[in-house]
This record gives C-alpha cells, structure tokens and sequence, in this order.
C-alpha cells in the first residue's frame, strides 16, 4: 500500500522595507495640480451576512451568505456566482469543504463566489405571496391535490429555496458597489437539491410572471428538473453533470434535461461518468479527467467564459467513474479533525485528522488541509502517520519524507515514532527543511 499524506500549512508574514541614505520626502506640491486619485480599494472576503430574513411559521430566520473575493484590488466590475449547496431540502450547508473549495477556485479566476443559504425543511417555511405561483404550479405538476401536510412542507421549500436565491442575487446588486461587483452578470451553480434550485429559479420564474435577472450560465450536478415545460429558446446555457448510477437522483433526469435542453435550443455540456453515484465523492469531478482536463476544471471555463462573453464550449462527453485508488481529497471534513497536545505532539499544539481507509483508496492517495496558526517567532511542522490495530498491510508502501524509527507498528496513538522529519520557519521567512531521509519503508505486519 502505497499512501500519501501531505498537510498544507498557509503563514503569512508582513514585512516592512525601511529606505535608507537620502530623504525621499517630496516638496510641497503646486496647489493648482490636479489631485491624483486615491488608489483602488481592495474587496475583502466576507462571511455569514445576513442577506434576508425568511418567513416561517414561526420567527423569521436570517439567511446567510458569503462574500469570496480574489484579493485583488477593485478594477473593472467583477461577475459573480452564486452557489446553492445541496442536501435534500432537508440538511447541507454553504460551509461544506466542497463548496468553500468551489468559491475560492472562482475567487482565484476573479469572480465573486458567494455560497448561500437558505430555507430548509426544519424551519417550517412560509413562500412570500409573490412565490405562491410556484407553489400552485408544483402541486398542479406533482399532483398533490390535495397535498398532504408532507407534500405541502416540501412544496413550500422549495418555492422558499427559490425566492432566498432572488433575494441573494437583489442582495448582491444592491451591494454592488461596495463589492466590485457587476450587477448584470451572474452564474447560477448548485447540486443535488441546489441543482433542483438552480433549475427553478433560471428556468421556471419568468414563465409564472416572476421576474428575475437573467443569469448568463447555469450548472446543475447530480440534480434534475423540479418543475417541468418551462424553459424557452433563448434561456440561459447550462451545464449538467450527473452519475449512471445515481440512486439518489435518476440519471434519467438528467437525460430528459438534456431532451427539453435540445427541444428549446438552448445551449449546453453534458458529462456523464459512467458507474458513478450521488454526489462529489462518488462522481469526483475534480479526479474525473476528460482529454487531461478535469470536469470540475470544464465547469470553471463554462462559468467563466460565459460570464466573460467568451467564446464558450458545448460538448457531450462520457467518462468512466474514476477509482478510488486515484482520489485526491482536497478538504478534511469538519468532524474528522481534532487539534491534540502532548504527548501526540510534543509541547505544541497540533491537528490530528482521522481518514478512513476505503475513503481514500489503496494507492496514490492524498490529503490535505489548511490549518489556522496564530503569529509566532517560529513556525516547527511536522506529521506523522498511525494506524488501527485491524488496518491490513496487504503491500508494502512508502510514506515519503517520513524519518523516525518504523521498526514497531504504528498501532498506538502514543507511540513517537513516526514522526515525519521537522520543516521550520523562521520570523525572516526562512525555510529550513531536515530530512534525514526520503522516505520509511513500510513492511507487512507479518514480516517485521
């Protein structure tokens, strides 16, 4: 078994330059010169706004957003994207690893990615009056005449889901300004249940006399058509991914998306991975390559081409269902990590992340993670790799730049050896690598 387990570890340090020699003080200047204008500002990156209230049976509940900005400092207007986590109108979050992986890949393309979130299930949801359209034409498709009170709770949340994305997208406009922001140019991206929105919100509202802007591009994972014969020529391109064997949502769905797609010539990119489940871990469309690129990869240039005005690509593919033994996870899910203290890491404080084998295959596997540190003279990393008394060493394996003594098994939390060989830095930014050796050897269990 061959493992690779790498931390990622982000210090930032300021550092002032001090001149020297000559003063660089300027003379007063002529008071008739025109004044020259303040530098650009720089857009920060902002979490749980409040955006909205939303009604429910009960008090209203805020909605929350988040503001992901690239860094940069403000040029031309900004597009942005919002995006609709899934869960089944029941559970999920905009703080999910997936979605905060998502907002920040935009952000680093210069858009605005604002995840949200909005009215579920457990809130009991209360559909403004402008949204009760929605709710008869949902009834009316699914037949629920009379509606159950089950019916009519799901019924209202997702007309809910759809008016917090309209009020989203008005937050986002009226905030323009202050945000870099180009009010007229959006994508629209979610999956599963957030897909379901996304497909009611792009292509149903305007058809049930419910205004929206218009977004530029939409993509819908894993999800399908919540309401039906609503899309026209001239709608919004879409981009749709989904798994033949999707439990969860058929991919029949997503074929027939695809069939009103074409009925309405309306622009799209269809990728299927064949074998593939329900979700980012069984599709894994950032593991999933098509030509040497990958399809989380494709879903960032439709997004950004479309919102650029750029020439964009329209394409149906089908790739098979990438093995776990090739995945990389790219974020360590909230409840699978713990800081710990001495002994399991000495004097200092660190993380400990617990992975399942069979979350990340037998061979060629990753992590990583972004661990928050607070300022210091010193920084001193280093990790270490243990394992549970049944795991089965069915192969021998490295663990690369692991130093230490691998002689006894890794069976207990406490057992010191196998640490990996300490990375320092220093206030100046300097790097100091010690790495006695490139790797430990890992033997089977039976053959030590």
């Amino acid at each position: 078994m061959s493992l690779r387990t790498s931390v990622i570890v982000s210090l930032a340090l300021a550092a002032a330059a001090c001149g020297g020699g000559e003063s660089n003080a300027s003379a007063p200047g002529n008071p008739n010169q025109t004044p020259q204008p303040p530098p650009p500002v720089t857009p920060q990156t902002q979490r749980d706004i409040v955006y909205a209230q939303g009604a429910t049976t009960g008090d209203p509940v805020d909605l929350r957003l988040d503001v992901v900005q690239s860094g940069e400092p403000c040029g031309d207007l900004r597009p942005f994207a919002i995006l609709v986590h899934g869960g089944g109108y029941t559970g999920g979050t905009k703080d999910s690893s997936t979605w905060q992986s998502a907002a920040d890949a935009l952000a680093a393309r210069n858009l605005i990615a604002i995840p949200i979130s909005y009215r579920l299930t457990g809130t009991d949801p209360v559909p403004g009056d402008k949204f009760q359209p929605l709710v008869d034409l949902l009834i009316q498709q699914a037949d629920f005449t009379p509606p159950t009170p089950e019916q009519a709770l799901l019924v209202n949340t997702i007309a809910s889901a759809a008016e917090d994305t309209l009020a989203a997208v008005q937050w986002v406009q009226d905030n323009a300004t202050e945000l870099c922001a180009d009010p007229g140019r959006y994508a629209v991206w979610g999956s599963s249940a957030g897909a379901y929105n996304t497909h009611a919100y792009v292509y149903s509202l305007d058809d049930i006399n419910i205004a929206i802007p218009r977004p530029d591009v939409a993509v819908g994972y894993w999800g399908a058509e919540i309401v039906f014969d609503t899309m026209s020529p001239g709608d919004p391109p879409m981009l749709i991914v989904h798994g033949t064997t999707d439990t969860t949502v058929d991919y029949q769905g997503a074929l027939d998306l695809e069939a009103d797609l074409q009925a309405n010539s309306i622009a799209y990119s269809f990728y299927t991975v064949e074998g593939a489940g329900h979700g980012w871990g069984s599709v894994n469309p950032a593991g999933t390559d098509i030509d040497g690129r990958s399809i989380y990869e494709r879903t960032l240039d439709f997004i950004e081409d479309h919102l650029r005005g750029r020439a964009a690509r329209y394409e149906v593919r089908s790739v098979a269902q990438t093995s776990a033994s090739s995945r990389v996870i790219e974020a360590i899910p909230v409840h699978r990590s713990r800081p710990v203290s001495y002994p399991l890491a000495g004097q200092h404080t660190g993380i400990e992340i617990e992975l399942p084998a069979a979350e990340i295959g037998s061979r060629q596997s990753g992590i990583s993670t972004l661990i928050p540190i607070q300022a210091s003279d010193a920084l001193y990393l280093s990790y270490r790799v243990t394992f549970p008394e049944d795991f089965d060493f069915s192969t021998r394996g490295v663990l690369p730049g692991l130093g230490g003594d691998l002689s006894q098994p890794l069976h207990s939390a406490f057992d010191r050896s196998g640490w990996s060989a300490t990375l320092s830095w220093d206030r100046g930014g300097a790097l100091r690598p010690r790495m006695p050796r490139h790797g430990v050897r890992l033997k089977p269990a039976a053959a030590r």
